[in-house]
């Protein structure tokens, strides 16, 4: 993989670096290895811990103690924040809630509700596994239609119990094309290549935008409505260096050898202002 780097430290340890900007540390537990560290550029550090293969707590290095509790059949059922120092609960942050698992089939169960640190929750209902209805905070209710009733269904219609925010949803898997249509019955088509990456909207006024993509799939082109473009271009490391505004004017960035922004020069500034150089401190 481009701008990744495999390293085993040890017997035990191997270090997943994404370019400068993240490295993930793994740690081996018999016959597999779990994240055990998350470090980014700028030192900050999560330690994850587990018990009996599942997480148990997330240490970060700011000096945040959060701990995951789980029911009998592995699903996380209370978040809490634990003091650092005596290990005690301060604070529940969120707590769940689920259906009752049979004991022959092999279900998973469903969830019926998330409450956060204040008591308030979002409730969900089900048919076959599928969201079918879900409140949020305030109560308000949101419905959801299905194609189906097996695992691969896809969602085709969801709205609020006024009848507000009605959206149905169509797709033709042939060119990877959805169709979207709102309340007032119209319709906007999203595009997308082999890979998933969105290239092409169509609006309801036949008026329609652009996104190319280098074979790196980062944006290089964006045509807008109007028919206006903005170009980007990428140094060899995949940092953006150059962005042409649809209005003419250019905006450059450089970076350092471990790829920080280091400088933004800015020749036709917004609002009127004067040109500007932007360094990094």
């Amino acid at each position: 993989m481009e701008g990744h780097t495999l390293t085993r430290l040890d017997d035990k340890l191997i270090s997943l670096s994404f370019g400068h900007e993240l490295v993930h540390l793994y740690e081996k537990h018999g016959l597999r290895y779990q994240l055990a560290l998350v470090k980014d550029r700028a030192g900050n550090t999560l330690a994850i811990n587990f018990r009996d293969s599942r997480i148990s707590q997330l240490v970060s290095s700011a000096g945040y103690v959060v701990a995951l509790s789980y029911d009998k059949a592995g699903r996380i059922v209370r978040i809490e924040q634990h003091d650092p120092e005596t290990g005690l609960a301060m604070r529940k942050l969120a707590e769940y809630r689920y259906t009752d698992i049979p004991q022959l089939d092999g279900d998973a169960g469903d969830l019926l509700s998330a409450t956060d640190e204040n008591g308030q929750s979002w409730s969900y209902q089900y048919q076959h596994h599928l969201i079918t209805r879900y409140t949020d905070r305030t109560g308000r209710g949101t419905t959801l239609e299905w194609d189906g009733s097996h695992a691969k269904a896809r969602a085709i219609r969801e709205y609020a119990d006024d009848g507000s925010l009605d959206i149905r949803l169509a797709w033709d898997a042939r060119i990877d094309l959805t169709y979207v249509t709102d309340a007032y019955g119209r319709t906007t088509e999203y595009y997308f290549d082999e890979k998933g990456y969105h290239y092409r909207t169509v609006f309801p006024d036949k008026s329609e935008e652009w996104l190319n993509y280098d074979a790196n799939k980062r944006l290089i082109i964006h045509i807008h409505p109007d028919a206006s473009q903005e170009n980007y271009s990428y140094d060899d490391r995949g940092n953006l260096v150059l962005h042409e505004r649809a209005d003419g004017s250019e905006v450059r960035f450089a970076y350092d050898e471990q790829d920080n922004l280091v400088e933004i020069i800015d020749p036709m500034a917004r609002n009127g202002c004067a040109p500007t150089t932007t360094r990094a401190s």
